[in-house]
């Protein structure tokens, strides 16, 4: 089986960010609200949403 690379933002672009999607933290959301809808922190007051159904594993670019 062939497996295939994607980067982080070719994957937000697949079906409206079905399978991942970042966003900033809107002013009128509280944070307890996000990660409750499954939103976690990446840095400052950006987010990232992966569905629970995919894993994204890390993988080292080919030369």
């Amino acid at each position: 089986m062939k497996s295939h690379s994607f980067t982080k933002s070719e994957l937000s672009e697949i079906l409206n960010g079905a399978l991942y999607k970042v966003k900033q933290k809107p002013r009128n959301i509280a944070i307890d609200q996000l990660i409750s809808d499954g939103w976690d922190r990446l840095i400052g007051n950006t987010w990232e949403w992966i569905p629970p159904l995919i894993e994204l594993i890390p993988v080292e670019e080919e030369v």
